[in-house]
């Protein structure tokens, strides 16, 4: 799907988030500046279920392209928030200058949640969302995964 719209989408991103029992949640925020930054489109990876006591991660659909949101200058709409509640293995894709936050961990397991982010072969982002070590960085390209991915059993 990403290299249907842009070529050469290249790895930003890859890491895991761990949220711990009580954890109150994060503030809502986008990853990468909806003014100055190129779409990033990060992938997140259920690594077990996570329901709504597990602290999943809240998103507001269309405010990556609102300024007035990013701005301040309005709040967002809490009834139009969508809970990334998923099952282990689900995946949500999110464009990385959408505002979202990860939810209170109101149970008594930890949650995981896997992640990469990706971007077109532009200048890096300014946001958070480009945390790949520098030896890293211009290697890993979405179009030529199985190059670097090694040999895939069918």
């Amino acid at each position: 799907l990403l290299e249907s719209r842009k070529p050469s989408w290249q790895l930003a991103e890859l890491a895991a988030m761990c949220t711990f029992p009580g954890d109150p949640g994060q503030p809502v925020h986008a990853d990468t500046s909806h003014i100055y930054d190129e779409q990033v489109v990060t992938i997140f990876v259920a690594l077990h279920d996570i329901d709504i006591t597990r602290g999943p991660t809240k998103m507001y659909p269309g405010s990556h392209v609102d300024g007035e949101l990013h701005m301040g200058y309005r709040k967002p709409d809490e009834d139009a928030a969508v809970y990334c509640t998923m099952r282990k293995g689900d995946c949500a894709v999110m464009d990385s200058r959408l505002l979202h936050c990860g939810t209170a961990n109101r149970s008594g397991l930890h949650r995981f949640l896997f992640y990469s982010s990706w971007r077109p072969p532009v200048r890096r982002p300014r946001g958070s969302t480009n945390t790949i070590l520098g030896r890293y960085e211009d290697k890993f390209y979405l179009n030529k995964w199985q190059e670097w991915a090694g040999e895939v059993d069918d």
